[in-house]
């Protein structure tokens, strides 16, 4: 959802001054935004985190759900680059799994 929100603010954004309005509160948001899921999600390994447990801990395990961060504009092309190849780990010849086969759940 964070990758979502960012990009229809940034989007937003371009909107509003496509029509002669300021838009740098958007964009503003949108680099908080960044910012804050990086702090938060972004694991030690080069990843995002799937999700936050119940103390606010980033959980380190892949799902498929990485693949909405691709093309939204919240990751630099690095990051983007890392995502992909760990969605690569989901490959079953078939299409992507939503976990891998390793994971627990």
């Amino acid at each position: 959802m964070q990758a979502y929100a960012y990009q229809a603010a940034v989007l937003g954004a371009d909107l509003l001054e496509a029509y002669g309005r300021d838009g740098e509160r958007h964009r503003r948001w949108a680099r908080g935004l960044a910012a804050r899921f990086r702090a938060r999600f972004w694991l030690e390994e080069g990843y995002p985190a799937i999700a936050l447990d119940g103390t606010g801990a980033p959980v380190d395990g892949l799902a498929s759900n990485a693949g909405h961060l691709l093309g939204t504009g919240l990751l630099d092309r690095g990051e983007e680059a890392r995502v992909a190849r760990r969605l690569g780990e989901l490959d079953s010849g078939w299409g992507l799994r939503t976990l891998t086969g390793d994971a627990a759940g």
